[in-house]
């Protein structure tokens, strides 16, 4: 987020530029359970919609308000969601019109499950069909939640090392390169190998893209991590194993972490008997 935030002063808050940042924005502040934050990015990017007049900017922004409005439980989720998901649709958007399905699902899925179904099998589908296999492993989550048939096991997270699960969680934290090392007793420049290698296996692109997929498949702690086996027959390997949760544990606790966490703290990995932490 704080790369987010640096990137917004350079390119400004109020122009086109602006808009990608501050739907990423929403995403990472929600993720974290920020609804607040969340709010006051959704507005900047509602703005820049209103000037821009871009149906594209005006879906993300229609988007944005309907995944805060789902995580407030406001009843005027489903209709904002569906709106969204209707203007991608006919802009021919189908990576976006896949994403909203995603968060069309998660609202469902409390009041209509058979809807909810239909709707999941459909992101399925197109998601995995567009080479999106992160979300595609999303879908696959919430269709087992849902109690639908679904591709066990994530598709897109690979093989994590211990190590970059640790590394990873450390980065979803808001910690630097420098201080990632300090904590695990490695120099950055073995800390730049192992982000490269968690961008590659995760198929992410930044910082914070990769902040909040650990916060939503749970390297942060929210859930737990299977161990998968080294095929190499050396360390551990661990995958994400349950779905997008939407308020981390530390939050319900109140308990504060390091500056830019909004309030959540570090959470320590639990193993079962079997090798999971």
């Amino acid at each position: 987020m704080r790369l987010l935030e640096e990137r917004l002063d350079v390119v400004g808050r109020e122009g086109l530029l602006a808009a990608p940042l501050l739907t990423r924005l929403v995403e990472a502040r929600l993720a974290q359970g920020c609804l607040d934050d969340a709010r006051v990015a959704a507005s900047e990017l509602e703005r820049i919609a209103e000037a821009a007049g871009r149906d594209r900017v005006v879906a993300a922004a229609q988007l944005a308000r309907g995944r805060i409005a789902a995580a407030d439980q406001a009843p005027e989720a489903e209709s904002l969601i569906r709106e969204a998901l209707n203007r991608y649709a006919s802009l021919g958007l189908r990576l976006d019109t896949a994403r909203a399905r995603l968060d069309l699902t998660r609202v469902l899925a409390a009041t209509d499950r058979a809807v909810a179904a239909d709707v999941a099998r459909r992101a399925f589908s197109e998601l995995e069909s567009l080479g999106a296999l992160r979300e595609a492993d999303e879908a696959a989550a919430l269709m087992r939640a849902i109690g639908v048939k679904a591709p066990s096991g994530p598709r897109s997270a690979g093989l994590l090392t211990r190590r970059e699960v640790e590394v990873l969680r450390l980065l979803g934290e808001g910690n630097t390169n420098v201080q990632i090392g300090k904590r695990l007793f490695i120099s950055p420049k073995t800390v730049e190998h192992h982000v490269a290698r968690i961008y590659r296996k995760l198929d992410v692109h930044s910082r914070s893209q990769a902040a909040t997929y650990a916060a939503r498949l749970g390297a942060l702690g929210l859930v737990g991590l299977r161990e998968v086996g080294s095929s190499m027959g050396t360390g551990r390997y661990y995958t994400a194993r349950r779905p997008f949760v939407t308020c981390p544990a530390p939050l319900r606790s109140g308990r504060r972490g390091p500056p830019g966490t909004c309030g959540s703290s570090a959470t320590t990995l639990r193993w079962s008997s079997s090798g999971s932490r």
